[in-house]
Order: C-alpha cells, then sequence, then structure tokens
C-alpha cells in the first residue's frame, strides 16, 4: 500500500512541478523518487535539479510553495491524512553523472 502511494504522489507532483514551478530558462526539476515513512505521516520528495547551480534557487521556490503543494495533494488523494511534505536534494543522480563525465573520459 505505502508503494503505491509513493508512486501515486511521485506522478502528482511531478505534474504540479511542471505547471507551477518557476526555473530559469534551459534548467528543470524531477521528481526523482518518494520515500514514506511506516506511519505514512511524513514523505521524503527527492528532487533532481539540472544544472545545479540552479538547486538553492529551486529549493528556495519549493519551500515557499510547501503548501500548495500539500494543498494540491489533498485534492488528489482520497486519504483523511496527507502526510508533510519535506522536499530533499537528490545527490545520487549528480554522483552517477560524474561517474559517467569520467567514463566517457
Amino acid at each position: 500500500m505505502i508503494e503505491r502511494l509513493e508512486s501515486f504522489i511521485k506522478k502528482e507532483l511531478a505534474f504540479f512541478l511542471e505547471k507551477n514551478l518557476p526555473i530559469a530558462e534551459g534548467g528543470f526539476a524531477s521528481v526523482t523518487r518518494v520515500f514514506i515513512n511506516e506511519k505514512a505521516d511524513r514523505a521524503d520528495v527527492f528532487i533532481s535539479v539540472f544544472p545545479e547551480e540552479l538547486s538553492a534557487e529551486v529549493f528556495a521556490e519549493l519551500k515557499l510553495m510547501q503548501k500548495d503543494v500539500k494543498r494540491f495533494l489533498a485534492s488528489r488523494i482520497k486519504r483523511h491524512k496527507i502526510p508533510s511534505i519535506k522536499f530533499v536534494l537528490d545527490k545520487n543522480l549528480d554522483a552517477e553523472s560524474r561517474i559517467e563525465k569520467l567514463l566517457k573520459q
């Protein structure tokens, strides 16, 4: 059940952020994964930002949008309790891209 909720939140947040997150030209942010704790009252949403230099700007915007994100999820999820959302910078993709660059050299 938790896996289905994680997948649903990932899909819905990706849609919401695509439509509502202001980001500089040439940059983008994507939801890479969602982890919900056992009580289903907290969700860590991992965000990847390209290029990396925009991550501070993107996370400042995400912090401002936190209430809107929760309100959007509440309108889309048929549950009484909506998990609180915490946005986390996904550094795994950054490490993977560095490794790929090194391997290409």
